[in-house]
């Protein structure tokens, strides 16, 4: 056999080979095939292994994500909850406030009106005061201004804001608040005057008043430790109403604060164009009347004595007489024209007749009431005093014009007052307090009148114990001069 050709032959079967494995190199040996085939298997493994540590690690990522995740969704809810309560809390704060805040205007709405109208009460309470002889109008402002603002409003109306002149006049606005309790009390409590510190020398206030600064006078009344100026910028004067014993107070306040404004003015009065004429002569008793004991001679001859109402009175039936010659008969016999100036002593002197006694004291007695030679004016002529209208009782078409004294009428079932001509003749009433001291007699003459102790008219008299008792009794305010 021919080598060489078995060689070519060989040697094309390999190609052939060759190309039907795809490779135009010498084909590999079982050994490097051998070796090939390990690699491939561990990067196998590795890889797979690395797979189970990422499928692993993202496992355990998504199982820290959910735990996370509700975590985060338990803390959302629980602020949602929170912010929830906070709404809910917000919201019924602000209708607390809205509530608050109707329920104050209200109250300044109320006090408002009130303030408007109780104002014309005010004034003729006010007006009623003497402060220093002078009467003086006080008007109690109702709108909050800082001291400027309130001097503004002053100028507006014509006035002169708060002064004190002295301790006088502080007690006059002091006797306002006798007998009020902060329920009663319609105006405010806290006032701007016009008292500055500043132009005054040191330690000294001033009033600025339109004819220029006057001092403080040393005996007005501030409240404990005041003036202190404190922070060093307190200097307007503020004025307090307090409703106790205290009474009312000055102390320094801080300028820009917001007070209420007061103003005053003196009241211009028109004089009266005519005076009342009562008899000239002085009341003077007839010593001749009377015995060494001073005791009146033949005293029942007279007429009819009666004890009662805290007084002594005299039905005179011995000389019936004209008004003017009533007077004087009275006076010799050491009493006076009696006087029905109240309708509680009214009142109680018809009790006493109509109780006590007999008919034998009904009909027409003079007492000390006329309007001689000032028409529909009329005084009592004992007393010094005016009628106050509302405590007189008139008998029916009476006063008459042109009958110009006051008489008394008694009957079974009536007691008033009526006119007639002051040259009727006619009985008349005469009386006296009952002896005692001064004090004592007025005292006594209260309590008969409006049936209370003496005790209790003691307790009137005194404003501090009055405010701290239980009262009782329904008292009337009676005028003592």
């Amino acid at each position: 056999m021919d080598v060489s050709k078995s060689g070519a032959a060989q040697q094309k079967a390999d190609e052939t080979h060759g190309e039907n494995n795809g490779s135009a190199g010498p084909s590999s040996t079982p050994e490097e095939n051998s070796a090939d085939k390990a690699v491939s298997i561990d990067d196998l493994k590795k890889e797979i292994d690395e797979l189970r540590n990422e499928v692993r690690l993202a496992m355990a990522k998504e199982k820290i994500n959910d735990e996370e995740i509700k975590r985060i969704h338990e803390l959302t809810a629980c602020r949602r909850r929170q912010l929830k309560k906070e709404r809910n809390d917000y919201v019924i704060l602000v209708e607390k406030f809205a509530q608050k805040l109707a329920y104050y205007q209200s109250v300044a709405e109320n006090d408002r009106r009130l303030f408007e109208e109780n104002w014309q009460s005010h004034i003729s309470h006010i007006q009623s005061a003497r402060w220093c002889d002078e009467r003086l109008l006080l008007e109690l402002g109702f709108n909050l201004c800082g001291g400027s603002n309130s001097d503004r409003t002053r100028k507006k109306k014509r006035m002169e804001a708060l002064n004190l002149e002295d301790a006088f006049e502080q007690e006059g606005l002091t006797n306002l608040t006798v007998g009020n309790k902060s329920t009663d009390w319609k105006a405010n409590f806290n006032y701007w005057t016009s008292g500055l510190r500043q132009g005054a020398s040191v330690g000294r206030w001033v009033w600025c008043r339109p004819n220029g600064p006057t001092v403080f006078t040393s005996d007005l009344k501030w409240e404990l430790g005041q003036p202190d100026n404190a922070a060093g910028n307190e200097d307007c004067a503020h004025f307090r109403f307090v409703l106790n014993s205290t009474g009312t107070i000055i102390t320094d306040r801080n300028c820009m604060s917001r007070y209420i404004f007061a103003c005053k003015m003196q009241i211009s009065t028109t004089p009266k164009p005519c005076i009342v004429s009562c008899p000239r002569d002085p009341c003077k008793r007839n010593a001749t009347l009377f015995d060494t004991g001073n005791y009146l001679k033949n005293g029942f001859s007279y007429g009819n004595w009666h004890d009662g109402c805290g007084r002594q009175f005299l039905f005179y039936f011995k000389n019936p007489s004209n008004w003017t010659t009533a007077y004087q008969h009275c006076c010799g016999i050491g009493l006076t024209l009696a006087s029905m100036e109240t309708e509680g002593k009214r009142r109680c002197l018809f009790n006493l007749i109509t109780t006590q006694y007999n008919s034998e004291n009904f009909g027409d007695f003079w007492i000390s009431g006329t309007d001689l030679g000032c028409p529909s004016d009329y005084h009592w002529c004992s007393l010094n005093r005016d009628f106050v209208n509302p405590e007189i009782r008139w008998k029916d078409g009476h006063p008459m014009a042109g009958r110009n004294c006051v008489y008394l009428e008694i009957r079974n079932e009536s007691m008033l007052l009526a006119t007639a001509d002051c040259n009727e003749e006619k009985m008349f009433l005469c009386d006296v307090r009952k002896n005692a001291t001064i004090r004592r007699g007025m005292q006594g003459e209260c309590a008969e009148i409006w049936n209370i102790t003496t005790d209790q008219i003691d307790l009137l008299l005194n404003a501090s114990a009055f405010l701290s008792e239980n009262i009782s009794l329904n008292l009337k305010v009676i005028t003592i001069s």
